[in-house]
């Protein structure tokens, strides 16, 4: 290579980037000098002035070549010498349909023009550019690393065979992929985020048995309107969020829990069918979906399955409501149902209520009595639940020998709020610490009571029991 002539670009690419001139120095110690966004810029001037620095380098950072989108470059050459590649390296590279790997490098092999670690087991970078509509994933691969696929300009179908680790955006922004098929794994597995984000042409997703993603990896496919999914998937945060073509949905029959904002934004969403097993759903999961249908009961609208259609409460008719009946079979009370009604005097939680979600009482300002069932089957009240209820002075919580958790602030602002009566056998006199953990007691005195029938032997405290009218009866060994 010509060291004058290399010089003078990059002096020249230095000035582009409106950076301080710095002589006599290495490739690599020059580079060092560029933050995340300037670099590639540089490289990519380089580049277009016919000079290659990869034999000058021993990396290629990350999202090195996301300034390479401004060059018609359709093949690139990873010389012996370079030994590592950072994640996002050829992003943006929408031209790229070769990637030639050195028979001398030690780190990584091309097959069929695409990136791979040396041992085949890992598919690092899928050349963008290609014109094939399908892609068969060689046998022996294991993980399809970080950004893989990322914008992926004629891919249409892709199927993922067991066993396989999809990372971070794997096919991030693949604008022309239409169909994914991921095949049932023997064992559970948790693919990475924002695994599918942005493909905006995808229509059609299957996801094999014991298979899940971690959050957004679905978001925005704004195309979706076929969802079939395992049994047993978790459904993470944001994971269909902006879905605005995906009509309905199916959860799995052994779904657990609904991630935030799971949903938001679906705006052709009509009907999602719930689980009984359902036990938390997140805040933000129903969000601007105006055309979702509930199931009705006494001003309550909710959502469910056909065995059950009041799983959980997602919203009320009238906040001006002064009382309120949850129907019996109810499972959650979602995120913020009553906040600010400011006329609700008391509530009965109903035996089935396992989960009181965020600020679900918040600023019920005449709320005086939270009464759950006898035998609840609480398990979580999430923070600020019943924050700044100023009126509250009694919550009866006989749950059973559940271990309850009270998230933060859930009782905060309930400035006359007096006793909080607990029952857990199983927990006996620790319950105070395990049944009431995180429970935050900032602004009041309250006395924590625990279920006890007068008995000698028991220490000092506060007790409760249940008379023969089932009424609570408080007492205080002294």
């Amino acid at each position: 290579m010509d060291e004058a002539k290399f010089k003078e670009v990059l002096k020249k690419a230095l000035i582009q980037s409106n950076q301080e001139l710095i002589d006599n120095c290495k490739f690599d110690e020059l580079y060092e000098k560029f933050n995340r966004e300037e670099a590639p810029y540089l490289t990519a001037v380089l580049l277009k002035s016919g000079i290659n620095p990869l034999p000058h380098m021993s990396s290629v950072v990350n999202c090195m070549y996301q300034g390479l989108d401004i060059l018609d470059i359709n093949e690139i050459v990873i010389p012996a010498n370079i030994s590592r590649i950072g994640r996002d390296a050829f992003c943006g590279c929408a031209q790229l349909e070769n990637i030639i790997v050195d028979a001398g490098n030690d780190e990584y092999k091309s097959i069929d023009g695409n990136l791979y670690s040396i041992d085949g087991k890992t598919l690092i970078q899928y050349a963008i550019g290609k014109k094939e509509k399908e892609f068969i994933i060689p046998e022996g691969v294991e993980y399809i690393g970080r950004g893989a696929f990322a914008n992926s300009v004629n891919l249409e179908k892709i199927t993922i065979p067991e066993g396989i680790y999809l990372a971070d955006r794997a096919f991030f922004g693949c604008h022309s992929l239409k169909k994914v098929i991921i095949a049932d794994n023997a064992t559970e597995i948790t693919m990475g985020s924002y695994v599918f984000s942005e493909c905006s042409a995808l229509e059609e997703v299957y996801v094999g048995e014991n298979v899940s993603f971690d959050i957004n990896a679905f978001s925005k496919c704004v195309s979706l309107k076929k969802v079939t999914l395992n049994k047993t998937m978790a459904i993470a945060g944001g994971q269909f969020a902006g879905c605005s073509s995906l009509p309905e949905i199916v959860l799995p029959e052994g779904l657990k829990s609904i991630g935030q904002d799971a949903f938001d934004d679906c705006g052709q969403l009509t009907k999602i069918v719930v689980p009984d097993i359902v036990e938390e759903i997140y805040g933000g999961v129903f969000d601007f979906c105006p055309k979702l249908k509930y199931y009705e009961y006494e001003g309550g609208y909710y959502l469910g399955n056909d065995a059950n259609n009041f799983v959980a409460l997602v919203k009320i008719k009238d906040d001006a409501v002064k009382n309120f009946i949850i129907h019996k079979r109810t499972k959650i009370i979602y995120s913020s149902v009553f906040y600010g009604c400011e006329n609700l005097e008391n509530i009965t939680i109903p035996e089935s209520v396992v989960c009181i979600g965020i600020s679900a009482f918040k600023e019920c300002q005449s709320l005086q009595l939270v009464k759950f069932v006898k035998n609840t089957a609480i398990k979580t009240i999430h923070d600020e639940a019943f924050m700044d209820c100023e009126k509250l002075e009694t919550v009866e919580l006989p749950c059973d020998g559940n271990e309850l958790f009270v998230g933060l602030d859930a009782f905060n602002g309930c400035y006359n709020l007096g006793r909080f009566y607990v029952k857990s056998e199983k927990y006996g006199i620790r319950a105070v610490r395990k049944v009431c953990n995180n429970l935050k007691i900032t602004y009041w005195t309250m006395s924590v009571l625990l279920y006890a029938k007068r008995d000698d032997k028991l220490p000092l405290g506060n007790y409760w029991y249940y008379d023969k009218d089932d009424d609570i009866v408080a007492w205080t060994k002294d």
